[in-house]
């Protein structure tokens, strides 16, 4: 048993044969704010994110990818061309509900290809499109257009949530709706295939590390 990870059940529990449960967004984000660290930095650099401002996007995210499907998608297909505080935190979001984050599409079927959610960079058009919208709507709100918005990191991207053929939906604007809750950890076995790099299989608990190296 790996003693440093904070278990939701341990393994052995219910026999010789279980792995038990834990999660590894829960590790990253969540203990370390129950800790006192939620000020602290999470993402230094290019991601400049607390833990709790990683914690509350992160959640947020999980929120629309459980809305998308229930339980949560199988897996998301995340695109090139996100910005790289977008794309750790879809990474975190997909992971803290179960999803399988795909960063590059080797090893996929057809039909995963077809069916599964994408996450993508927005075109130029369909940026200026949004940013107009969204100036209309506070125009008819009474709102004036300078007024501070909530920075969600996900400017600039959109989500496909029944595949390619889907129409796509800005998640900055998802991300402000309160429809959309924020989600919490789901208890995942250690051996849970939660990232795929370019056709590469990495586990629940593998996904501690590969997270901490998209950091550094």
């Amino acid at each position: 048993m790996n003693a440093d990870l904070h278990w939701f059940r341990k393994p052995a529990t219910n026999g010789p044969r279980d792995k038990g449960t834990f999660n590894p967004v829960f590790e990253l984000l969540d203990h370390p704010i129950a800790v006192g660290r939620g000020g602290e930095a999470f993402a230094s650099g290019e991601c400049e994110l607390s833990y709790e401002d990683a914690l509350d996007r992160a959640a947020k995210f999980a929120g629309i990818m459980r809305a998308v499907s229930e339980p949560a998608p199988q897996m998301l297909i995340v695109e090139d061309g996100l910005k790289p505080t977008a794309l750790l935190l879809a990474v975190l979001g997909a992971m803290r509900v179960g999803t399988c984050a795909v960063i590059g599409s080797k090893g996929l079927t057809p039909r995963q290809k077809a069916e599964a959610p994408i996450l993508r960079s927005a075109s130029s058009a369909a940026m200026q499109h949004q940013a107009q919208a969204v100036a209309e709507s506070q125009a008819r709100a009474g709102m004036h257009t300078a007024t501070r918005s909530l920075d969600t990191h996900f400017e600039g991207a959109e989500l496909l949530a029944d595949g390619p053929d889907s129409a796509p939906s800005a998640v900055d604007t998802l991300m402000k709706q309160a429809a959309f809750k924020h989600a919490a950890a789901e208890p995942l076995g250690p051996g849970r295939t939660l990232m795929r790099l370019d056709g590469i299989e990495v586990t629940a608990l593998e996904s501690l590390e590969a997270v901490r190296t998209l950091l550094r």
